[in-house]
């Protein structure tokens, strides 16, 4: 009887080390259990037509998905295509501007050289005026004129010419320190 009873516990604990291997392994589930009852044909079908019925809801959402994503990049392509054009019609735009800017600083320029050729021309006319006046009365004027003024006209005169007009200014030593500032730059 003693021999028995270790049989049948020995076949307890055979059966249970094996369930718990079974278990462990991940080999022990309803499916496993299910094929050794032997009702796997039946409920096998029903899986499987959940199974695909699943994967189906699940493909149409990923293709709304994909469809709705499709859509988005479409958008943001005829955004940035529409953005690119209204940048190209700016740039157009700011070629444009500067190019009339560049005219104008071009005229400008050839108006200041303009201007300045006559300054010149009405200086050198001045220097010949005064210098062809008398010393005393070339003096006179000129002391009434802004320093820098005079100090134009005079650099324009000979030398001989200007050392009697500016002995003849009042603010003679003023306009000699000016004009040798002015010949040493």
């Amino acid at each position: 009887m003693k021999l028995l009873l270790y049989v049948v516990i020995a076949l307890v604990v055979f059966f249970g080390v094996v369930v718990g291997t079974l278990y462990f392994k991940g080999m022990l589930n309803k499916e496993a259990l299910a094929t050794l009852k032997g009702n796997v044909a039946g409920e096998d079908e029903e899986t499987e037509t959940e199974l695909a019925s699943e994967q189906g809801q699940q493909l149409m959402t990923l293709a709304a998905a994909l469809k709705e994503k499709e859509k988005q990049l479409a958008q943001r392509e005829q955004d940035i295509a529409q953005d690119e054009k209204r940048l190209d019609q700016e740039r157009k735009e700011l070629e444009s501007i500067r190019k009339e800017i560049d005219a104008l600083l071009k005229q400008m320029g050839q108006q200041v050289e303009t201007l300045d050729g006559e300054r010149e021309k009405e200086l050198e006319d001045l220097a010949k005026t005064y210098a062809a006046m008398e010393q005393k009365k070339a003096g006179e004027i000129l002391s009434k004129m802004p320093v820098e003024d005079a100090v134009r006209i005079l650099k324009r005169i000979t030398t001989r010419q200007r050392g009697p007009i500016v002995q003849e200014m009042e603010n003679a030593r003023e306009v000699s320190e000016a004009i040798i500032r002015e010949l040493g730059d």
